[in-house]
């Protein structure tokens, strides 16, 4: 990397250093055992929709890139793996130890931009991260490059179009009104923004859910960090073809149409096909969720 590139790389890992510090953005409180078992059920279900079930993580070698507060990496711990989780931030890490309640599970505090366990791992997966990083596609080739011959990353982004498509220009405005203070940035996000919360991810207040977050942890992940950057499904499957990844599966898909759920959706379906033509706009007619789900299959010989 450029002087410049490591130079921006470090200066956007200390101001997210200083958001998730003060705030660790993924902690989930749980309102039964019951509920807990029924997010760990969901994301099994979740992963096997991506060609990775639970069964495929018995003995592997896993990697969290981006673990947060853990609650996933303690699902990936009870599903069979052997996992490293790495996080920017010791605070969300302290927080991280709690969800894992003694699980033996590996936690380094370090950059994904300085990760060096080459070929290690068979499941790589960096979810929810890449897209605050100063660089996204640097971040996902640093993750793949984790991984053995033949292993799998999952990774999420956010969905330039879905329902998410409003999130550039509300981000614009809480930056123009907070400027550098991520504070004042966050508390513009909520105070401006807290009706769109409930279309974008459960609450115990606005669905009955029996696992949600703060709406503080809510507005500080959505509006403190200092980048947050929006990616096309065709920006993203060429990512997949230059770091030596074959896609494997995807939520939506990237590669052909889900069934339309709008008219608006149907109507297009039969004018560009089923194919990846238009699709950033059909995820908009469709209502795709606000995130993308990818797995993808490490090459036997990835390019240099």
């Amino acid at each position: 990397m450029t002087d410049t590139a490591v130079s921006d790389i470090r200066r956007v890992e200390n101001e997210l250093l200083q958001v998730y510090d003060f705030c660790p953005p993924t902690r989930t409180t749980f309102a039964s055992e019951q509920a807990w078992l029924e997010y760990r059920d969901f994301w099994g279900r979740f992963f096997a929709a991506l060609s990775v079930p639970p069964a495929r993580f018995a003995g592997a070698r896993v990697l969290d890139a981006g673990c947060g507060s853990c609650e996933k990496a303690a699902f990936y711990h009870d599903w069979g793996g052997r996992v490293t989780g790495v996080d920017l931030s010791g605070e969300v890490l302290r927080h991280g130890r709690e969800s894992l309640a003694g699980r033996d599970v590996e936690l380094l505090q370090q950059s994904l931009f300085d990760l060096n366990r080459p070929g290690e791992y068979d499941i790589a997966i960096i979810d929810g991260v890449s897209f605050v990083t100063a660089d996204t596609e640097r971040a996902l080739k640093s993750v793949a490059s984790q991984i053995k011959p033949g292993g799998v990353m999952v990774f999420s982004l956010t969905n330039v179009w879905g329902r998410f498509w409003w999130f550039g220009a509300a981000r614009t405005v809480t930056r123009a009104l907070g400027r550098s203070d991520f504070h004042s940035r966050a508390r513009w996000g909520r105070r401006l923004f807290h009706w769109t919360r409930a279309s974008q991810e459960g609450t115990a207040k606005d669905k009955g859910a029996g696992f949600y977050r703060s709406d503080e942890s809510w507005a500080y992940d959505w509006f403190g960090p200092p980048a947050y950057h929006l990616h096309s499904p065709g920006e993203i499957l060429r990512w997949l073809s230059g770091q030596g990844l074959t896609h494997l599966a995807s939520v939506p898909s990237l590669v052909h149409k889900d069934p339309p759920v709008t008219a608006v959706a149907r109507a297009l379906r039969r004018l560009t096909g089923d194919g990846r033509r238009a699709m950033g706009l059909y995820w908009l007619a469709n209502r795709a969720p606000n995130m993308v789900y990818v797995s993808a299959v490490r090459h036997a010989n990835p390019p240099l």
